[in-house]
């Protein structure tokens, strides 16, 4: 396993990563039915309404990226990581999972949520469960026609 750091870009820094970044949130919108483009997560992380975090390796070298952000439910104050992209075929989120939920659970604690929630395809309950995560639910999707 390669040695990496997992860090928040904050919105001034968008602009120095955003090329590289691009790409991964492009292929992670693909799976959101049409709710988000790229664009619109760039307008986000832009206002603070999603926080951008990256792994890297050595200097510049991106892994993997997500956003997060803060939803507040009537009964229950939620961090929730809405987009999460890596390279192609790579394994870097697995091998660097302890990292990352490490560094989002101060994340979480930081901004007085009592939980992490993300939303995505079925793999990611296999890769999140050994790190204490329990599928909860189901989302699917009927399109309907104008």
């Amino acid at each position: 396993m390669i040695e990496a750091n997992f860090t928040p870009v904050f919105p001034d820094l968008i602009p120095k990563v955003w090329d590289r970044v691009e790409p991964m949130i492009d292929l992670a919108c693909e799976h959101s039915q049409g709710r988000f483009s790229s664009g619109d997560v760039l307008n986000e992380l832009a206002t603070g309404a999603q926080v951008l975090w990256i792994l890297y390796s050595g200097d510049d070298e991106l892994l993997v990226c997500l956003t997060t952000s803060v939803c507040q439910y009537p009964g229950r104050r939620m961090l929730s990581v809405p987009f999460c992209g890596g390279l192609p075929g790579s394994s870097h989120w697995i091998s660097h999972r302890a990292l990352i939920v490490e560094k989002l659970v101060d994340w979480a604690k930081r901004n007085k949520c009592s939980g992490i929630e993300a939303s995505g395809r079925p793999a990611w309950e296999k890769v999140l469960s050994p790190m204490g995560f329990k599928k909860i639910y189901t989302t699917v999707v009927l399109d309907v026609e104008e």
